[in-house]
Parts: C-alpha cells; sequence; structure tokens
C-alpha cells in the first residue's frame, strides 16, 4: 500500500503526522518513531514496544530461567562455530 501525506514544519521544527499516516502506522499518544533519512529523504516509521516481541524468539530449553549474565558465561564457554570452517 502507498500513501502520499503532506505536513507543515512549525516554526518550533515541529509537525503532525496525518491522522491516516497514524492510523496506518497504528501509532498512539506516547509511542516513538523513527526517521532514517536517506539522501533528501526521509522514512518514517514505528519503533515496537519490545515488550510486544515476548516470544517471538525460541529460547533453548538449557538456558531458561537463567541470568544474562549466566546466558553471557555460557555463551563464552561454548566452542567458536567459525573455528571449524577451513580456510577458503
Amino acid at each position: 500500500m502507498s500513501m502520499d501525506y503532506m505536513a507543515r514544519l512549525t516554526s518550533k521544527g515541529q509537525i503532525t503526522i496525518p491522522k491516516a499516516v497514524r492510523e496506518a502506522l497504528e501509532l498512539s499518544e506516547g509511542d516513538q518513531v523513527m526517521f532514517r533519512v536517506e539522501g533528501d529523504q526521509a522514512r518514517l516509521t514505528r519503533v515496537p514496544d519490545f515488550f510486544e516481541l515476548k516470544g517471538s524468539v525460541p529460547v533453548p530449553p538449557e538456558v531458561l530461567g537463567l541470568s544474562w549474565g549466566e546466558i553471557r558465561e555460557l555463551a563464552w564457554t561454548l566452542p567458536d562455530p567459525d573455528e571449524d570452517e577451513e580456510p577458503g
């Protein structure tokens, strides 16, 4: 879906995101957005709430219940998968 909407920049450098754009991006008050500038264009994207991502990445059973510190420690003890590769 492609949409083009205009907005006017205020003297304070602010813009109001048009309602149709807010609805399309499912934006509401307090949400964070990110601007990516490429040349003379900018892209506005919604920054996901990290709590919405819960459960989206499978967790290996051997690390369930471990703290981040314990997981990092365990990761340093695992063999480096790149060491087995022969130079090519």
